[in-house]
């Protein structure tokens, strides 16, 4: 089925099958697509603004010049979904399952929440005000990434390419990034605190004056990173790589510091490391034994 310069604003698709459709400068303002099949359909230069589009399922859709600006997409499955100059500020995304998508390059208080992105690539992406809030990242990239007064708290990045990638202003609270590329990521005024980088690559990194209390570095490689006048209080930094590492000015008060090479640092003038936890010796050898054995 074709339609071209048709108006379906307003109009009721709720669990219709639409699969192969192809739709050209048509309006579904206000329309209700809830459950709707819209796979392998084409919509050039359409409108969504505010259509209810929750568990729509939109695999291998096209979407071009599209506007999705306040639709409601929670629940909505995109897999192999082409986006070409699509807009989706506003839009709500709360539970969406995304996969193998490069999604539109800017989200201005989209709502993310507890949605999972697969293979996704958003390179370069710019993301204002958005909710995160529980959002998973499994294998993405993310490098690049400009991410600027949000809410990704609890937000979990699995095996993701974040290197390059700037926070500003963001609350990344119990934020995990294991085994995550961060290298040369910026994190400025930003909280992270009881984040978790156990095993990431935060080479040349920049976390100056974070909030890091009680976040997890275990096994980390911190090389080259700047922690200048950090909140690193109750920290674990066990096994972590700190070779030109800077923690000048930071507060590593009560912070685990097992087998972590201070020596290697480039600085930590004036850093406060009272009550933190030097190498253990014993404990060093037991797990030296267990690696042997």
């Amino acid at each position: 089925m074709d339609y071209t310069d048709t108006d379906f604003s307003g109009s009721d698709f709720a669990g219709q099958d639409l699969t192969g459709w192809r739709f050209e400068r048509c309006s579904f303002v206000g329309a209700n697509l809830v459950d709707a099949t819209l796979d392998e359909a084409v919509f050039l230069g359409c409108a969504f603004q505010d259509a209810a589009m929750s568990g729509a399922t939109l695999n291998r859709t096209r979407l071009q010049r599209v506007c999705l600006d306040g639709a409601n997409l929670a629940r909505a499955v995109f897999s192999g979904t082409v986006f070409e100059d699509v807009r989706w500020d506003r839009a709500c995304l709360h539970q969406a399952t995304l996969i193998d998508v490069t999604p539109p390059k800017e989200a201005n208080g989209t709502d993310f929440s507890m949605s999972l992105w697969v293979r996704c690539d958003c390179s370069q992406n710019r993301f204002t005000q958005v909710n995160a809030e529980l959002m998973v990242l499994q294998a993405c990239r993310l490098s690049g990434l400009s991410c600027r007064d949000s809410d990704l708290t609890q937000l979990s990045a699995m095996d993701t390419d974040a290197s390059g990638a700037a926070f500003v202003r963001c609350r990344l609270k119990r934020a995990a990034f294991i085994g995550s590329n961060l290298s040369r990521a910026t994190c400025s005024d930003c909280d992270c605190e009881a984040a978790q980088f156990a095993s990431a690559r935060l080479q040349c990194a920049d976390l100056s004056r974070t909030r890091l209390k009680t976040a997890v570095f275990t096994g980390a490689d911190l090389s080259g990173a700047a922690f200048s006048g950090a909140d690193l209080t109750l920290a674990d930094l066990s096994h972590a790589v700190v070779t030109h590492t800077r923690f000048d000015n930071a507060n590593l008060t009560l912070a685990n510091l097992h087998n972590v090479m201070l020596r290697e640092a480039d600085s930590v003038a004036g850093a406060i490391l009272s009550g933190s936890r030097p190498t253990d010796p014993a404990r060093l050898r037991a797990e030296q034994f267990h690696v042997q054995g």
